[in-house]
């Protein structure tokens, strides 16, 4: 039996929509995960369902469900390898969380983060660099300011420290994927982390800090022991949770 912290009255439901009656595998996302969070911070939940089969053939179409009103994303098995195999961020952080961070999990689910080295590649050259600069550009152009959080932040430290953040940290993060091979989602760094989120690090510090990071993520794909592709070859030698071949 898979290990589940899902509520009771969740899984005895006799109209339990798919997504929740086929997960494999729902953990604790965003600063949570990250070790990040304040008191005030949202619980976001990432998961991984297998679809019925009509899905999986293609005689009907859906990728993932999403609940923004609970900060709840669950991601059809299909989608979620397609985005793992191109490392985006979003999704191989998710294979890497801590273990108490894990609200469910089936054996597929157990599997599938088995699988997780097979899906990290020197692609997160680009992707991890890429979605560094998107946060870069929002500060910049200041877009975030004008709703949520964010707001407060560039009032009262004159530019927008959450995103500083996670610049850091997604930066920080496509260093060591590139140079180990290992995902710390839980971040070693979070004090640190967390001190630029408290404008303890003026716009400077931490553009300087982006600017040598960017330099070190450069040096890292180049020596990167990594492949330059994910190898797709594996689910076909080792076979992906069952419901999908």
């Amino acid at each position: 039996a898979g290990k589940s912290r899902m509520t009771t009255s969740l899984l005895s439901s006799k109209e339990m929509p798919f997504w929740e009656s086929g997960s494999i595998y729902i953990v604790r996302a965003g600063s949570r995960a990250y070790g990040t969070n304040l008191p005030s911070s949202d619980e976001d939940i990432r998961g991984v369902c297998i679809p019925p089969a009509e899905y999986i053939i293609g005689l009907k179409q859906w990728e993932q469900h999403e609940d923004k009103g609970h900060d709840r994303t669950i991601y059809g098995l299909h989608k979620f390898v397609r985005l793992a195999l191109n490392c985006n961020p979003n999704i191989i952080e998710l294979l890497h969380v801590r273990e108490e961070d894990i609200l469910h999990i089936t054996e597929s689910g157990r599997r599938l983060r088995r699988f997780a080295p097979r899906f990290l590649s020197k692609r997160a050259f680009k992707t991890f660099g890429g979605y560094a600069f998107a946060q870069l550009q929002l500060i910049h152009k200041g877009k975030t300011a004008r709703h949520g959080s964010h707001v407060g932040l560039v009032g009262q430290h004159g530019w927008d420290t959450k995103n500083g953040l996670h610049l850091i940290r997604l930066l920080r993060m496509g260093v060591e994927i590139l140079r180990t091979g290992e995902v710390h989602t839980y971040r070693p760094d979070r004090t640190e982390l967390l001190d630029i989120r408290h404008g303890r690090w003026s716009l400077d510090q931490m553009l300087a800090e982006s600017d040598r990071l960017n330099a070190e993520l450069k040096a890292a794909y180049e020596a990167s022991f990594l492949p330059d592709e994910p190898d797709y070859r594996s689910p076909a030698r080792k076979p992906m949770p069952s419901g999908v071949g």
